[in-house]
């Protein structure tokens, strides 16, 4: 998919994923000046960016209740139409409710209004975790080029789509800010619904941050000779180590450290970049989801488990381990929660995945799930840690059968 398209989609879940919906909130502010007129300015402004934000009060005039004589929202169509206008829409009504000359502050006045403010309401989703995925950083003796760009981009990709697929984040996007900043200038032109500026106060900000380094991004090339034609086949050896990090915004604590390494062996042909950076992706969200929301079993019926994930994160065929949680374990030295202990009680398979859910079957284990089920009770985890790829011996059998298979059809070509 291009990169056109790309920003397009990122531009319409941004306006459309919150619904487009607005709803009224009666608010009181306060406000002072050197008039009544400035002081129910500042009122006005306070009132909006109690609901809607400082960036949103900022892009607003609010001087119409000039025609009000000072007493605020008028029944007047006209007026009402020429206050919505100069707010913007975000102002639908307001009446002041008190006011006073302060001799003591060399004559200011303040005033306390009661407005009706249009607010946004964004989707139920943006309630989640919010999570930042960054580009990786290149290690000491990776050169940044163009083959390490393209990996670098199809990787940070691959764990987004990943962790956006989990519906466990509010994932925020960090790649097409340029292309969603020009989109939110059009909210600021003053001719868009109210509900479309109201978007202005809704902008999100990370609560995590999935941060790399890609350490080793090497290829070794061989040449092996035939025994009997003397043809030399190009062996291909494809090596790829990423140190990642999930770092809280607010204190700066790492939350997670791990390492994917991957290995990719082919004879005759070049390693193919693109499944590489997938696999490390896919692999580096899954041990970000494992360590923080472990897949639940959030419903049985029969011998069939109801898992809380799907998507693209899980696959029909995978298998995990079935777990029982028990008690919270402590910290000796810190006091610091632990966690609850997991006893391994099974196996299951999945055998269905939807776009929110998945469905399993046991198949070791769990005689009694069924009986002692409740909700939060049981997770399932990976059979192997996803972030640790294939050994290197079992990635050289392969490529020993490879390289065989090839041998004998050149061989016999010959």
């Amino acid at each position: 998919m291009s990169r056109t398209i790309y920003a397009f989609l990122a531009l319409w879940l941004f306006a459309a994923q919150g619904y487009g919906a607005t709803e009224s909130v009666s608010v009181e502010a306060d406000g002072s000046g050197a008039t009544v007129n400035q002081a129910i300015d500042v009122a006005l402004r306070n009132a909006i960016a109690q609901v809607n934000g400082a960036a949103v009060a900022a892009q607003v005039a609010t001087t119409t209740h000039e025609e009000s004589g000072n007493q605020g929202y008028s029944q007047n169509e006209t007026f009402q139409g020429r206050m919505e206008l100069s707010t913007k829409g975000l102002v639908k009504s307001y009446e002041v409710i008190n006011k006073q000359q302060r001799s003591d502050l060399g004559n200011v006045w303040e005033v306390t209004i009661r407005a009706l403010i249009v607010k946004y309401v964004a989707s139920p989703q943006s309630s989640r975790k919010r999570i930042a995925v960054l580009p990786l950083r290149y290690g000491v003796g990776v050169e940044k080029s163009a083959e390490s760009e393209q990996f670098n981009s199809l990787a940070t990709a691959a764990v987004v789509d990943y962790l956006t697929q989990t519906r466990k984040f509010a994932v925020v996007d960090r790649d097409f800010g340029k292309d969603i900043g020009e989109e939110l200038k059009s909210l600021k032109a003053g001719d868009v619904p109210i509900e479309e500026m109201a978007k202005l106060g809704n902008r999100m900000s990370a609560d995590l941050l999935v941060v790399g380094t890609l350490e080793t991004a090497s290829q070794t090339t061989t040449q092996t000779k035939l025994r009997l034609s003397g043809k030399e086949i190009t062996n291909k050896l494809a090596e790829t180590w990423i140190a990642f990090r999930v770092i809280d915004v607010a204190t700066r604590q790492v939350k997670l450290a791990d390492r994917y390494f991957g290995v990719q062996r082919v004879v005759g042909r070049a390693p193919d970049a693109k499944n590489i950076a997938n696999d490390a992706g896919h692999s580096i969200g899954a041990s970000i989801v494992n360590a923080i929301y472990p897949i639940a079993v959030e419903a049985i019926d029969g011998d069939i488990l109801f898992l809380g994930q799907g998507g693209g994160s899980i696959a029909t065929g995978e298998r995990y381990r079935l777990i029982e949680l028990g008690k919270n374990v402590r910290d000796t030295h810190t006091g610091e929660q632990l966690g609850r202990a997991e006893k391994d009680i099974g196996q299951i398979e999945i055998t269905d995945v939807q776009p929110k859910m998945a469905k399993a079957k046991i198949t070791t284990g769990g005689e009694n799930i069924a009986k002692e089920f409740a909700q939060g009770k049981y997770i399932v985890r990976p059979e192997t840690k996803k972030t640790n790829a294939r050994s290197a011996d079992a990635v050289e059998r392969d490529l020993d059968k490879e390289f065989s298979d090839t041998e004998k059809k050149l061989e016999n070509a010959w």
